[in-house]
């Protein structure tokens, strides 16, 4: 009985202090700067303190291809009227980008538009199945909430991936713990850490010019499925050029179209009657564009929810004119000038979409 208290005794304290500790702003604040889950810490803690004046917001979701420069659509504000800005972590998936989106605006007020990218409007399938994201846990370990549990648990289709993502919600000790093992390591690295590169990294994003290098001299053939460019670049890169452009693209089993109707109806419904419209953008192809593109699906997920008031679809062509190896850093990724290109036209068109700035 002894042991049976002393062990009940540790069970409750070590749960505590989890509690108390890993479900608290008392760990996040001292997470390291340039882990995933201090990215986001960062990001979102930036957006939410950033002054706003009036609903002309316009936020922005997305992964690492949603290479947008705020500092660019402020310098356009006197010709767009809105500002632009945007929450998109690289590694970021559509799970993510509703709780991350429900996280810097509660009250559905805040924003005009949300723009939301999508790799096209078919629901095509992609190599990767994003359902299977166990990572999405450190990307949201500081924004999922109680009540979050069944969804989050059941969105994972794995029975082990399911006990997974519900150890780590409840005892989130257990996402945190290598960054915790490195904290204890060193705490006054960590703390000088996150006093310098706290302050300073919403800065460093805003001031940044994006990547030089571009795939200006690599050439794909895909009557010969061969691509040729330089050795310093094929080095880098060939394999994933190889894979994207010239893989067979995989065969469909609905999966990628039951994940997306699943989270970007969440999004959309979050924002429903809210009065924040939400802007589905098909993004560039790429430096190159397969043959191979899927056929129109017009019960796709962005095709459906585009019917319903306050849901838009961008032209689907929109950037085809930035698909070219000289705008792209590597097989998906815009480089410096690409992004810039891409910043302007996609505020340009969202100003088109939503008309005139309101007087809120």
């Amino acid at each position: 009985m002894r042991a049976a208290r002393i062990l009940l005794v540790c069970l409750v304290s070590f749960l505590a202090a989890d509690l108390l500790v890993f479900h608290t702003r008392v760990y996040r604040s001292v997470v390291k700067p340039d882990s995933t889950a201090g990215l986001v810490e960062s990001i979102l803690s930036a957006e939410i303190t950033r002054p706003v004046h009036d609903r002309n917001q316009v936020i922005m979701v997305g992964d690492s291809r949603m290479g947008f420069f705020p500092r660019v659509s402020d310098a356009m504000l006197p010709e767009l009227g809105y500002t632009f800005r945007t929450i998109g972590v690289a590694g970021s998936s559509p799970r993510c980008w509703y709780y991350l989106l429900r996280e810097v605006d509660p009250t559905k007020r805040r924003y005009a538009a949300v723009v939301v990218p999508v790799e096209n409007y078919e629901d095509a399938e992609t190599s990767e199945d994003y359902s299977l994201r166990i990572v999405d846990l450190n990307y949201l370990s500081g924004v999922l909430r109680w009540g979050d549990t069944w969804e989050f648990v059941t969105s994972y289709h794995d029975p082990q991936l399911r006990l997974q993502a519900l150890r780590g919600l409840l005892l989130r000790g257990v996402v945190y713990k290598r960054d915790f093992d490195d904290f204890i390591t060193a705490p006054g690295q960590r703390i000088y850490d996150v006093g310098y590169y706290g302050p300073n990294a919403a800065n460093w994003r805003y001031a940044y010019n994006g990547e030089g290098d571009s795939l200006k001299d690599v050439h794909v053939d895909f009557k010969t499925g061969s691509v040729t460019g330089p050795p310093e670049i094929m080095a880098a890169h060939g394999v994933g050029l190889r894979v994207r452009y010239l893989d067979p693209a995989p065969r469909s089993e609905g999966r990628e179209s039951e994940y997306l109707r699943h989270w970007l109806t969440k999004i959309c419904d979050y924002y429903r009657d809210s009065g924040t419209r939400v802007i589905f953008i098909r993004l560039a192809r790429g430096a190159f564009v397969r043959p191979d593109q899927p056929a129109m699906n017009p019960s796709s997920s962005v095709r459906e929810l585009s019917k319903r008031p306050g849901v838009v679809l961008a032209p689907e062509h929109l950037f085809e004119d930035l698909e070219r190896p000289d705008l792209f850093r590597d097989e998906v990724h815009f480089n410096g000038p690409g992004e810039q290109r891409f910043t302007v036209e996609l505020a340009r068109e969202v100003r088109e979409l939503l008309g005139a700035p309101h007087a809120f």
